[in-house]
């Protein structure tokens, strides 16, 4: 089943898929660097070696980072999906070349119950495995991120609405 904020869809609608992918990462990028005015933010170019990072906050290499992952899943939250998030995060947390204060995944979707159940339970085994406080991983799914988007007034520029 596919949840998402019917506004993502007009990324889709503006965009082909891997575009709308591209933007949701700087769209991403853009609403950190509004909530973090202070903190140095960058996207790491897509490649095979990008440490499963898609934005992350602070200075890489000298002090441990808030990695930001970003998925823009379509087809919404099956187990392909869960097998990606998966993959990011354990290429972020056991990586040799950065230390992680926090891991967030940003997500177009709205979970529904089975996945809010998935979701909890794998934050929570994986706190137990690493050692992490409850605060290391997070969720900012579709709404949210809308949210958020209006509250810091990006929304019109993310998804170029003229401003009327």
């Amino acid at each position: 089943m596919n949840i998402m904020n019917k506004d993502w869809l007009i990324l889709v609608e503006k965009f082909d898929v891997e575009s709308a992918r591209i933007k949701f990462e700087n769209i991403c990028e853009s609403l950190f660097k509004r909530i973090y005015p202070n903190k140095t933010i960058r996207t790491v170019k897509v490649s095979q070696g990008d440490g499963g990072i898609d934005v992350f906050i602070g200075e890489i290499g000298e002090e441990p980072i808030d990695v930001i992952q970003c998925k823009f899943f379509v087809d919404g939250l099956e187990e392909s999906q869960k097998s990606q998030i998966r993959k990011s995060f354990k290429t972020v947390i056991e990586s040799t070349e950065f230390e992680t204060k926090s891991w967030t995944l940003c997500i177009i979707n709205i979970l529904d119950l089975k996945q809010n159940i998935w979701w909890s339970s794998w934050k929570s085994n994986l706190k137990d495995k690493y050692n992490l406080s409850n605060q290391f991983i997070k969720l900012k799914d579709g709404n949210e991120l809308i949210d958020q988007l209006k509250q810091y007034n990006l929304y019109n520029t993310a998804f170029e609405l003229e401003d009327s």
